[in-house]
């Protein structure tokens, strides 16, 4: 299990997770290929941050949506490896302490 501590700070169901660790950003985005479905972990770079600061909600929907458009199972900037179990982990507290 990893050290790594993360929440959930907004989500669109069967879409996306926005989660936050430490100083940290991170979007869980639910794609799909043809017949298999995956998800990438993004750790959002700055700008990224700041545009969803600005933008809230939407901007995040927007930017979920741009991964998921050029999304592949071997995405450059999925970091799933190193935190997908503690992405999993928090998601299902989550589920379990607000209902969903």
């Amino acid at each position: 299990m990893s050290a790594t501590h993360f929440q959930v700070l907004d989500h669109v169901a069967h879409a996306w997770f926005l989660l936050q660790s430490g100083a940290d950003r991170f979007l869980d985005v639910n794609c799909n290929a043809s017949a298999f479905g995956y998800s990438l972990l993004i750790r959002l770079d700055a700008d990224e941050c700041a545009q969803i600061q600005r933008g809230g909600h939407a901007a995040c929907d927007a930017l979920a949506t741009r991964i998921r458009d050029t999304a592949s199972p071997r995405h450059p900037r999925d970091v799933s490896r190193d935190h997908g179990e503690a992405v999993s982990d928090a998601i299902a507290r989550w589920r379990e302490e607000n209902g969903n």
